[in-house]
C-alpha cells in the first residue's frame, strides 16, 4: 500500500477568509514486477564468476579476481591488527597486575601508575582486537565468495553467452553449388524431353530415344542447342513419314553423328 495525497480542504471563517487547510490522504494499492536473472550452462545453474570465466569475459574475470584479492588483503591486515590488539591487552593486564598501589601505616598510597596505563592499554587493545577480528573474518568471506554478483548486467551476460556458443558450435559445412557440367546436363535433359514430346507416338521409339540422347549431348548457347534439337526433330519426323519408318530411323541413326 502507498499513501497518496487525495486533496485539500479549506477552512474559512464567517467572512470567507481561509484560516486553515486540511490535506486528505488515501491508501492506494500499488503493484510492480521485479525481474531476476541468473546464469546457466547446459541447463545447470552456475555462479556468475564461473559463468564469465567459462564464457571468456576477461574483464569480468579480472573484476572478480580483484574483489577476492581485496578480501585476502583485508584478512591479512585484520590478522595483524588482531595480534597487535591482543598484545596491548596482555601488556595492560601485566601492568595492572604487577604494579598494585601500596598503602603505608599513615594510609598514604604510593605506586600504581602502571595500573592506570594497564587499564588504558587493555581498553585500547580490546577495541583493536575487535576491529581486527571483523576485518579478518569479513576479508576471508570476501576472498572465498563463490556466488557474489559484482556485475548486474544481463545484456553483457547474454553477449558473452552468444560468443561462447558461437565459439564451441561445430562448423557448418558450406554446400558448394553443383559443377557447371551438372547444371548444363540437367538443363539439357529438360530440353531433350521437351523435344521428344513434340514427336508424339507416330515416331518410332528408336528415333525418339535418339533425339533425347543427341539433344542431351549438344553444346553452346541456348539458341544453338534449340536449333540443333529442332533439326533432329525435323529429321525424325521426316524419317517417320517414309514407307519404312523403322528403316528410315535406322538410317538416320547412322547418318547423323552422335
Amino acid at each position: 500500500m502507498q499513501r497518496e495525497r487525495a486533496g485539500e480542504d479549506e477552512i474559512r471563517d464567517a467572512t470567507g477568509r481561509v484560516i486553515a487547510t486540511n490535506t486528505r490522504y488515501t491508501e492506494k494499492e500499488v503493484h510492480w514486477t521485479e525481474h531476476d536473472w541468473y546464469t546457466m550452462q547446459g541447463g545447470v545453474r552456475v555462479d556468475d564468476e564461473s559463468f564469465f570465466r567459462i564464457a571468456g569475459d576477461e574483464k569480468a574475470v579480472e573484476t572478480y579476481k580483484a574483489y577476492h584479492q581485496d578480501g585476502a588483503s583485508a584478512s591479512t591486515v585484520g590478522g595483524v591488527v588482531t595480534v597487535i590488539g591482543l598484545g596491548l591487552v596482555a601488556a595492560g593486564i601485566a601492568g595492572y597486575v604487577l604494579d598494585p598501589p601500596k598503602t603505608d601505616a599513615t594510609f598514604h598510597t604510593t605506586g600504581g601508575g602502571f595500573r592506570t596505563l594497564g587499564a588504558l592499554s587493555m581498553g585500547l587493545g580490546g577495541f583493536t582486537t575487535v576491529g581486527g577480528l571483523i576485518a579478518l573474518f569479513s576479508g576471508r568471506s570476501k576472498a572465498a565468495a563463490t556466488d557474489k554478483r559484482l556485475i548486474d548486467e544481463p545484456q553483457r551476460a547474454r553477449a558473452a553467452a552468444r560468443r561462447y556458443n558461437d565459439r564451441i558450435a561445430p562448423p557448418v559445412a558450406d554446400t558448394p553449388p553443383p559443377p557447371r557440367a551438372e547444371v548444363v546436363a540437367a538443363r539439357d535433359s529438360v530440353d531433350a524431353r521437351q523435344y521428344a514430346q513434340q514427336l508424339g507416338g507416330t515416331v518410332p521409339a528408336d528415333c525418339r530415344s535418339y533425339v533425347v540422347t543427341s539433344c542431351g549431348k549438344t553444346h553452346g548457347s541456348k539458341e544453338e542447342r534449340e536449333m540443333a534439337c529442332g533439326k533432329l526433330v525435323s529429321a525424325a519426323r521426316k524419317a517417320s513419314t517414309t514407307r519404312s519408318p523403322v528403316k528410315a530411323c535406322t538410317a538416320l541413326l547412322h547418318s547423323v553423328p552422335n
